[in-house]
């Protein structure tokens, strides 16, 4: 059927079943326009303008809504897009869509949603709403994005709900602006799947049910990516093979994209080498496919792009790695956020723990340019000079720190000494020892209060002696009292630096931090 062009004074069509393609492309709907029970093959609404139209209980292989636009109240209930749902530069004016399952791909890329509405929505493929205009938007009672979500580049521009939604599947905020963010709300029960990287979020309510993290170590999924594209994923030529890599591959995909049948799946591999399959049943299945001259991977689910490797070849093995799509500076960047809206909100304990992963990537990765930095400066003079050279491109690998530097820089020792200023109980731990064994040294002089002379353990029964000694460490412990003695040794201004600058100076961190938090806001 073929209306491009038309003006609808008022449309019914329940009951109906359109097996072969229907045009209404450009057309115009002045009056109500109801389509109840309908099966489309496929549908093109392209351009079209809606005052008012209602879609209920019908079902869509394949659906075209570009450059639509919805003028009045609108709305999807009980519909099925199979295939292809495409909204792109849409406008909607107020928009319900209820009890709706795109099964792969809806995109609804450039539209504009002056109010919209989705309850009880299914998007088992990919949620496209890169780039959208959000003016009052409502995700609500058992959304759910299953597979993978992008709503990178878009604008929240009013009140913006996530309630009850599921984000089973990698879901990316990046480079998004919430306007209004008091009025912006994520009253759901898990974000261990979604990043919000280049976004600011500091003001962005949280409910206290929400879960950034799977493990009780907190990552947040882009650390987790970060850790993937360092190490392989697996070796192309031991999938399939090696359990053990079989096993890291499907728990990657199953955690980062909802994949839960996968566990059921067997590997297979073609004759050519360049394509690996998992099959779990005619519906399901995963295919990655080895772009040898770009040394790329392209992962994709039932025909539905998820994500790219890097494919890295090492001693005549070509490893698989995850790509690393963003740097350590910007994973670093939401714990700050993070930490700043949980303590402007008085949730200081989850605040701390946020600090302490922003602490911990520090001590554990580094970035290394692929031009040093004197060689740069060095280039930039000769350029500047003769004007007849280009400035190296500068690329930054990320490597793991060893383990001698993990464990004893200065970032290693304040983790070790005070788990970065947020526990009270090892710096004052490690005073006390340091107190201790100083009042043991002191105690074995003749006189604790003078110049040290060894006499062993026969003063240590003397209280009088002791409690010299333990005057004398004291007074080396703490960095605002002055040396108590007329000449100070090597040993008074080690129990000073030790005690006073990193003990005593910790613990006053510690402490400070947790009354500042209770009064900063």
């Amino acid at each position: 059927m073929c209306c491009i062009g038309y003006h609808f004074p008022e449309l019914r069509i329940e009951n109906r079943q359109f097996t072969l393609p229907v045009y209404f492309t450009k057309s115009k709907f002045h009056g109500k326009a109801a389509f109840s029970n309908i099966f489309f093959e496929g549908a093109d609404f392209s351009e079209c303008t809606f005052e008012d139209v209602t879609f209920i209980l019908g079902k869509f292989l394949d659906a075209y809504f570009v450059l639509t636009k919805f003028y009045g109240k609108s709305s999807f209930n009980t519909i099925t897009f199979e295939n292809l749902a495409w909204f792109g530069d849409a406008e909607f004016k107020d928009i319900d869509f209820i009890n709706v399952h795109f099964k792969k791909k809806a995109g609804f890329g450039s539209a504009k949603f002056r109010k919209g509405y989705f309850a009880k929505t299914n998007f088992f493929g990919k949620a496209d709403f890169n780039s959208v205009d959000f003016y009052d938007i409502t995700f609500s009672k058992e959304t759910a994005i299953h597979l993978i979500g992008d709503f990178s580049e878009s604008i929240f521009h009013g009140k913006t709900i996530f309630r009850r939604v599921t984000f089973g599947g990698w879901t990316k905020f990046h480079n998004v602006f919430f306007e209004e963010q008091e009025n912006t709300v994520f009253d759901v029960e898990k974000l261990s799947m979604v990043s919000f990287v280049n976004t600011d979020i500091t003001r962005v309510r949280f409910t206290e049910k929400v879960r950034w993290s799977d493990s009780q170590e907190g990552k947040i999924v882009d650390e987790r990516h970060l850790e993937q594209a360092i190490f392989s994923l697996f070796d192309w030529e031991n999938v399939p093979g090696n359990k053990k890599q079989e096993y890291k591959l499907k728990d990657f995909l199953k955690n980062n994209f909802g994949l839960s049948w996968i566990d059921k799946g067997t590997f297979n591999k073609n004759m050519e080498n360049d394509t690996i399959s998992i099959t779990a049943d005619e519906n399901n299945t995963i295919t990655l496919r080895l772009m040898r001259n770009d040394n790329y991977v392209i992962v994709k689910a039932n025909d539905i792009l998820l994500i790219g490797f890097v494919a890295k070849k090492k001693k005549n093995t070509l490893k698989i790695h995850l790509t690393a799509e963003i740097r350590t500076g910007s994973i670093q960047s939401i714990y700050r956020n993070l930490r700043e809206n949980y303590e402007y909100r008085m949730r200081y304990d989850e605040a701390g723990k946020f600090f302490v992963r922003e602490m911990e990537l520090k001590r554990k990765f580094r970035e290394t340019p692929s031009v040093s930095s004197l060689k740069l400066k060095f280039k930039s003079i000769i350029r500047l000079k003769w004007d007849n050279s280009t400035l190296p491109d500068v690329t930054y690998e990320l490597k793991k720190n060893n383990w001698f530097r993990r464990q004893f820089s200065l970032t290693g020792w304040y983790y070790h000494l005070s788990r970065y200023g947020e526990a009270v109980l090892w710096p004052t731990l490690s005073g006390i020892v340091i107190v201790s064994l100083s009042t043991l040294y002191w105690s074995m002089q003749v006189n604790p209060l003078i110049d040290p002379s060894f006499i062993g353990t026969k003063q240590l029964q003397n209280q009088t002696h002791i409690w010299k000694a333990f005057e004398r460490s004291m007074v080396d412990f703490l960095p605002i009292l002055p040396f108590g003695i007329r000449e100070t040794v090597f040993q008074d201004y080690l129990i000073k630096v030790f005690g006073g600058v990193l003990s005593f100076g910790l613990l006053a961190i510690a402490l400070r931090r947790r009354f500042e938090r209770k009064f900063r806001h």
